[in-house]
């Protein structure tokens, strides 16, 4: 990516897809800031809908800020229309605002100055709220807590810390960015369609700071279009692109970051050699407990894999951690990456002088365990404080 001369302090980049109820009010808020010094580049993404006219109609109608709109004629996904954004910008710094999401007036200002103030720190954000599709700030939601993006200020560490143990929880359309920044770390990997952002906050998080204006300066719509809202295919998706995060989540991890979000977490308190650390990061991945923990497991028992196939580190292994080939053995066949593949392997033995019907009914019971959680959520009371028992009764076994 060229890096020119900044035309303008901010780009504000509006990615549109099938948003025309919402657009209007997307960027009458930005129109709304307290800080004026900005450029408006909008990109539709093939919408089927009469977004293209109403981005039309509002440039039309606000000559007095630059707006400009780039037109994709065939749908390329949300990754590269913003990469596309991106490239097209000519600000010093990059704000993103989704086509259906709404800013809070004092939202720029606030990140400007912060940003002008303190050059080492790389992109700032803010809290959010979510709110639906008439807007009302929601104070339960069906898929993800409503408070996610309520959240303080942490260490690069920290923050890795709970990008790892919890998932996403900084809120994309807050974001202000550095433009150079993306010269350092690159652009949202176009292979991503759920997770971008969190594998991008991964990458900015392991070479720079970050800050949040603990403020919800930002409201984020949800509604039953986004791209986010659970269904079958958006959670096997969600699962698969979380697996290709944890396969890279500790590579280039500065040594000093891993220690500072991690230590806490070591079998070794005192591991500080660079082959020790590479043991402490396999280890870590079994230190999972939610819904997902197969998945950390299998991540763990690759690194493990590797680590005993070098001899520094399996030597480490053995010394230090009193970790061999048994050991690994144990674990391998402790833990296992699709639990209920695993239950469906013990229900198909026959139970009775046929089996068939008894065998079928445990298949289908352990095979549908992972959706009564999705089925939940639809009562939200009830959900979240029976995942925070759950979660806290896995934590003590």
């Amino acid at each position: 990516m060229m890096i020119s001369k900044p035309d303008c302090r901010v780009s504000v980049v509006v990615p549109s897809y099938n948003h025309s109820k919402y657009i209007t009010r997307a960027l009458e808020s930005v129109v709304a800031q307290s800080y004026h010094d900005y450029e408006i580049i909008c990109c539709d993404d093939a919408s089927v809908d009469q977004s293209v006219q109403v981005i039309n109609d509002f440039i039309a109608t606000h000559n007095e800020i630059s707006c400009r709109l780039i037109i994709h004629e065939t749908n390329q996904g949300g990754v590269i229309t913003l990469n596309d954004l991106i490239n097209s910008a000519r600000g010093e710094y990059i704000a993103l605002i989704n086509s259906d999401d709404l800013w809070l007036p004092e939202k720029l200002a606030q990140q400007v100055q912060y940003l002008d103030d303190n050059p080492g720190v790389a992109a700032v954000f803010t809290q959010a709220e979510i709110i639906d599709g008439q807007g009302h700030i929601q104070t339960q939601t069906v898929d993800f807590p409503h408070d996610i993006f309520i959240q303080k200020n942490r260490t690069r560490g920290e923050w890795l810390q709970r990008l790892f143990f919890e998932l996403n929880c900084l809120c994309h359309p807050s974001i202000l960015i550095r433009r150079s920044v993306y010269q350092s770390i690159g652009l949202y990997d176009p292979r991503f369609r759920q997770l971008p952002d969190m594998q991008m906050w991964v990458r900015l998080l392991k070479q720079f700071d970050i800050h949040i204006i603990e403020q919800p300066l930002v409201q984020l719509r949800f509604h039953k279009t986004n791209t986010s809202v659970v269904n079958s295919d958006t959670s096997k998706r969600n699962l698969n692109e979380l697996s290709y995060i944890l396969n890279d989540f500790f590579q280039e991890i500065p040594l000093d970051v891993f220690q500072d979000g991690f230590k806490r977490y070591f079998k070794r308190e005192d591991a500080f050699s660079p082959a020790e650390l590479a043991c402490e990061m396999a280890f870590v991945y079994f230190k999972q407990v939610n819904s997902v923990k197969s998945l950390y497991y299998s991540v763990g028992l690759g690194l493990l894999f590797s680590l005993l196939g070098r001899e520094d580190t399996k030597n480490v292994l053995a010394a230090r951690y009193k970790f061999d080939y048994p050991d690994f053995f144990v674990m391998s066949g402790t833990y296992f990456y699709d639990e209920h593949l695993i239950a469906f392997t013990k229900v198909i033995e026959p139970t009775s002088s046929d089996g068939t019907a008894f065998s079928t009914w445990r298949y289908l019971l352990a095979f549908n365990k992972r959706y009564i959680g999705a089925y939940l959520r639809r009562f939200p009371r009830l959900y979240f404080p029976l995942l925070k028992i759950w979660t806290w009764l896995r934590g003590k076994k």
